[in-house]
């Protein structure tokens, strides 16, 4: 069967690519949507928080550092103000022309030493010794932030005062704090222009490989097991591919096991039920008489069948966990002998000679009738699938606590591959005298469940004779070891 590996849009039909399409542009929409709408509030709350920073620290640290240089300033300027009282012995100066006050402030900023970094000429105040305005800064818009008292002679005259830069903001200070806004309104913007480039790449990148596997699971779930997504990756998507593709071809074995098993089962009743029909219609017909022969042959005829439904609903039982055992301490010994003995006929007329090594007292805690459709099964198998002439051999022995049940025979064998499908259900073998000698391939499948129950395992291996050997190892709970 082909394997059809994406993109395949040449394998689907105009209305499935339509609806394929349809779909993949609104899951493209609704993940490239989503990655640009967590990318842009991210950008938002970057452009936000940085808006939110800036201005505490122009508040808190920068207009701080401002007031400080002022305050320097102040110190500064207090000996040039005790200079103009002194020779005026009041502060007649600056209260007969305020003009004064503009001029003194600019001469004693061109002096060395004597920065005005703050506008501190702006916001400065200078107050007599009863803290009466004299001149300077005439608003009231709080407290003075720098108070320095201004002496002559030891003795105070007056003080010389800064008004806080953060009530007195010039137009340069305003400025300067509109263009850190819109410093922060382009970078906000900036970002979401990168988080919608990112989501695009974003959406694109991981849509690609999104879009194959969507794709492909819509046509698996429409039965298409035959899909695969080819891989280059080995990141998490590339794993999630190659998942998908150890799902599809799980799907793919067990739809081609199904179709085999009812292919097999419908040969499996066909034949029995044709010759069923045939030897009554025979009766009917009055070509063959009722005779104890004709009636024994209708008889195996129905025996086939009710073996076959027998093993389906032990089957069916068994992967519903509702197969009933009785357990109880049981010797293996007589129940394998028994077992070999009711096949000695058939095995003596295919010309299987059969070996057996069964040590006696072989305990083991076991429901007794399932045990014994155990070696019915794998008895039967080799009855049927053994070449004749051939050599079977039965080995039985209790181990370090471990019940040992071997079937060996001659061949034909079964391939390595052959031997890892073994006990699936409906499996047959295609070797050579082994496929063709008819079963509905559920005898060893049951064979697993009851040894599974028991808790044991079983396996199939190659056997010493050149054919095939079934292993069976059972735990020994009863205490008891040979």
């Amino acid at each position: 069967m082909p394997i059809n590996h994406l993109p395949c849009g040449a394998c689907l039909s105009s209305v499935e690519r339509s609806k394929y399409a349809a779909e993949d542009a609104k899951m493209k929409l609704d993940i490239t949507a989503k990655l640009f709408l967590i990318l842009l509030a991210l950008a938002i709350a970057i452009s936000v928080a940085t808006g939110v920073v800036t201005r505490v620290s122009f508040k808190s640290q920068f207009l701080g550092y401002l007031n400080q240089q002022g305050s320097e300033r102040v110190q500064v300027l207090v000996p040039e103000f005790a200079k103009v009282y002194q020779r005026n012995n009041s502060w007649s100066y600056f209260l007969e022309n305020q003009q004064r006050w503009i001029q003194f402030l600019r001469f004693t900023a061109r002096q060395p030493n004597t920065p005005d970094l703050a506008s501190v000429h702006l916001r400065m105040v200078l107050l007599d010794d009863n803290r009466r305005f004299v001149s300077g800064y005439q608003e009231d818009f709080g407290e003075l932030t720098s108070t320095r008292p201004i002496l002559v002679d030891e003795r105070t005259v007056g003080y010389l005062g800064l008004r806080s830069l953060g009530n007195t903001m010039t137009a340069a200070d305003v400025r300067f704090q509109q263009s850190q806004l819109q410093a922060s309104w382009i970078i906000g913007a900036s970002v979401a222009l990168l988080a919608a480039v990112a989501a695009l790449w974003l959406s694109r990148s991981l849509l690609t490989p999104m879009q194959r596997i969507t794709v492909a699971t819509q046509q698996l779930a429409d039965g298409k097991y035959t899909i695969r997504i080819a891989n280059t990756t080995d990141d998490a998507i590339g794993r999630l591919a190659r998942d998908f593709n150890r799902l599809a071809e799980k799907l793919q074995r067990n739809e081609q096991l199904r179709r085999d098993f009812m292919a097999d089962i419908a040969h499996e009743l066909r034949t029995p039920l044709a010759v069923l029909r045939s030897e009554i219609e025979a009766i009917l017909d009055r070509v063959r008489e009722p005779t104890t022969q004709a009636m024994s042959s209708l008889q195996a005829e129905v025996g086939t069948l009710a073996k076959v439904v027998d093993d389906l609903y032990d089957l069916s039982l068994a992967d519903v966990g509702a197969l009933t055992y009785r357990m109880e301490p049981i010797d293996i010994a007589p129940v394998l002998t028994s077992t070999l003995d009711a096949f000695s006929s058939r095995f003596a007329s295919s010309e299987l000679k059969l070996t057996t090594s069964i040590a006696p007292n072989v305990l083991l805690r076991a429901d007794k009738e399932r045990i014994q459709q155990l070696f019915n099964n794998l008895l039967e198998n080799m009855a049927r699938y053994a070449q004749s002439p051939g050599t079977l051999k039965v080995e039985c022995a209790s181990r370090n606590g471990i019940v040992a049940i071997d079937f060996h025979d001659s061949g034909p064998g079964v391939s390595d591959e052959e031997r890892a499908h073994l006990f699936e259900r409906s499996y047959r073998t295609e070797s050579a005298g082994r496929h063709a000698r008819g079963g509905a391939g559920l005898g060893l499948a049951i064979c697993l469940k009851i040894v599974e129950a028991h808790g044991g395992t079983i396996s199939p291996h190659v056997s010493d004779l050149g054919g095939l050997q079934i292993s069976i190892r059972f735990p020994d709970r009863t205490g008891s070891s040979a």
